[in-house]
């Protein structure tokens, strides 16, 4: 398991994302050698070093593909590669792609290493990686293409938190329009990640571009806590 994990380090800190190779939809060589030697490359060539230096360490990483979506892609997603490791006889998910940090027009890519995407719950990858190959969802009953579409777009950070989303239980087209949202309760602890663009207090009502019009009411639970709070959206 740690050798694995080192393995995710390496590329999440070292693997820089081609930014300007994405938004050219112009790609160099993907391959391990290429990518190591760069160090520079997109979801492919992540993915391909991962599965090569695992094979050198003595680990069982393969390549994985399919469509991943996130809270501002299509509503199908895109291609993406990520991989699947062996431990101890069980299959984990990893995308350290994801986990090296993020990319926009304006300032390509920034760095920003964490380990959301180093193997999460089968069930939670799910949400936002797709495989063509449905046995890699490793559920016992994968998700069609129609369901998977149609879960709200959620971050592991939310689950990992210990928060359940209680609705909606569908997502429609995710806009990336400024909403009014207005709190009925008071509680931040646990949401700034997922639904607003990071507050520092619960005031009765704030922009939040995660949501669009037509969503009209979003409640969430904290497990651990046992705390809820419920947002009305206002159109």
């Amino acid at each position: 398991m740690q050798q694995i994990k080192a393995l995710h380090d390496y590329l999440a800190d070292r693997i820089a994302y081609d930014a300007e190779s994405y938004f050219a939809g112009q790609y160099p060589p993907q391959d391990a050698e290429t990518v190591f030697r760069t160090p520079k490359s997109v979801c492919a060539g992540y993915a391909k070093l991962l599965e090569a230096l695992g094979k050198a360490a003595g680990e069982e990483i393969i390549y994985v593909i399919g469509d991943a979506r996130t809270q501002t892609s299509d509503l199908s997603g895109q291609g993406h590669a990520w991989n699947a490791a062996k431990v101890k006889g069980q299959w984990y998910l990893i995308d350290a792609t994801w986990d090296s940090g993020y990319v926009d027009r304006s300032s390509g890519f920034t760095k920003n290493y964490r380990t959301e995407y180093l193997m999460p719950p089968p069930e939670v990858m799910v949400i936002s990686h797709f495989p063509k190959d449905p046995a890699w969802q490793l559920l016992s009953n994968p998700l069609p293409l129609g369901e998977f579409l149609r879960q709200p777009m959620m971050k592991p950070k939310f689950f990992a938190d210990g928060l359940q989303l209680v609705s909606p239980v569908r997502s429609p087209r995710v806009g990336l329009e400024n909403r009014l949202l207005t709190c009925t309760t008071t509680y931040l602890t646990y949401i700034e990640d997922v639904f607003v663009n990071y507050p520092t207090q619960f005031n009765s009502s704030y922009e939040c571009d995660r949501h669009s019009s037509a969503f009209t009411s979003v409640q969430v639970v904290s497990i651990r806590e046992e705390t809820s709070a419920k947002y009305q959206h206002h159109k």
